[in-house]
């Protein structure tokens, strides 16, 4: 048993045919569910498709970001600041612009 293989290139309404039965297999099998096709001379075809299920899964909402120093703080990798330190400036009189 063997394969006869023949060059198409100098035969061009054979590579025509080819190449469109080729295209038309490529994008049925990406543009759709079908993964095997089966067609016999007279048109009639067996196409096996998976049924393809879309899946949304929902956001999750940000959490509010936490400034690195207060999280290592928290974490109890920094040692926690003086009390003066901590809290913020009533008004601009407090803020020191050295």
């Amino acid at each position: 048993m063997g394969l006869n293989i023949e060059m198409i290139e100098g035969k061009q309404t054979l590579q025509d045919a080819v190449l469109s039965l080729h295209h038309a297999c490529m994008l049925t099998t990406s543009q759709t569910g079908a993964f095997n096709i089966i067609e016999n001379q007279k048109g009639a075809a067996f196409i096996h498709a998976a049924q393809v299920a879309q899946v949304v899964q929902a956001m999750k909402k940000p959490r509010a970001s936490i400034h690195p120093i207060r999280s290592r703080i928290l974490a109890g990798l920094l040692p926690k600041p003086p009390p003066h330190q901590l809290r913020a400036p009533s008004n601009r009189k407090d803020m020191n612009y050295a």
